[in-house]
């Protein structure tokens, strides 16, 4: 180094000792377990009370009498396309989330109907001709088989089908060849 710059003061045995007692002031608090302060009841805020009553059923959204479901293709998770008919007769192919006018929101797409909120009303447009359907908890899948078409062979054809003829060749011959035709 030069000459020229002062050197640092080195650290006194007081300074040294300041040090270590912060140090160990601090390694022993922090090791301190904690423990919770318990509050005079008046600087508590008073519970909120519990109820189990449901939330008020929302109100039914109104203004959608001259409004028509014609289709939907929906994914069965609220997505999907709706097309409708305004009271103007406009046709709109809207999907959830849209906004459609007077402020009426798009909601959802399911299997029949369009949800429909405007504010915390509620609304739904339900695909016009759809058949009452029983809740969904009486729904069952049932496994049908389609119905098995046999083939109508012609009468006494039952020798030549065993004897290897397609099938399909006796039905376009509308009968089965006899002995007494030319063409055998």
């Amino acid at each position: 180094m030069p000459s020229n710059v002062p050197a640092a003061p080195r650290p006194s045995v007081a300074t040294r000792g300041g040090r270590r007692s912060r140090a160990l002031l601090a390694a022993l608090l922090l090791s301190a377990p904690v423990s919770a302060v318990q509050l005079p009841r008046a600087l508590l805020a008073e519970p909120a009370p519990l109820s189990l009553k449901p939330y008020p059923a929302p109100r039914p959204l109104a203004g959608l009498d001259g409004w028509r479901l014609y289709s939907v293709f929906s994914r069965g998770d609220g997505q999907g396309l709706a097309s409708l008919s305004l009271d103007d007769g406009r046709l709109l192919s809207v999907q959830a989330g849209d906004r459609l006018p007077d402020g009426i929101e798009v909601l959802a797409v399911e299997r029949d109907r369009l949800l429909l909120r405007r504010g915390i009303q509620v609304g739904e447009l339900v695909i016009q001709g759809r058949a009452l359907r029983a809740p969904d908890a009486a729904i069952r899948a049932v496994d049908v088989e389609p119905a098995v078409t046999l083939p109508v062979l012609p009468a006494g054809c039952e020798s030549f089908v065993q004897a290897g003829v397609p099938l399909d060749e006796l039905q376009a011959l509308g009968g089965c060849p006899t002995a007494a035709d030319p063409d055998l």
